[in-house]
């Protein structure tokens, strides 16, 4: 087997099982946004809709662009999405329809 094929499939099977984690983890999104289940699974469903949507409309805008560059402006832009939440002084969670008091981190 080709060494790129093999890198493919670990990779593909790494983003996988990433899509099926969250749904793991439906009872401390409960608790922690202090929501009820059905608005945590509509949380849910919003996050799969924006993957199924999201992936081939990237593909489709990018059709001209280099793979290097393609690749280098959607690591920049997931780095501003993991950065954001630290740069919120504001006791708000980027994902929380609700404003959480603000105290000590955990």
């Amino acid at each position: 087997m080709p060494v790129t094929l093999l890198a493919l499939a670990i990779s593909a099977f790494g983003i996988g099982t990433t899509e099926f984690i969250i749904n793991g983890l439906l009872p401390e999104l409960v608790a922690d946004f202090d929501v009820s289940i059905p608005v945590a699974g509509l949380l849910l469903s919003g996050y799969a809709a924006g993957a199924v949507i999201g992936a081939p409309l990237i593909g489709a805008f990018n059709l001209a662009d280099t793979l290097g560059s393609l690749l280098a402006g959607l690591t920049i832009e997931a780095g501003h999405g993991y950065a954001a939440p630290a740069w919120r002084r504001t006791g708000l969670s980027c994902a929380s329809p609700r404003p959480t008091p603000p105290g000590p981190t955990r």
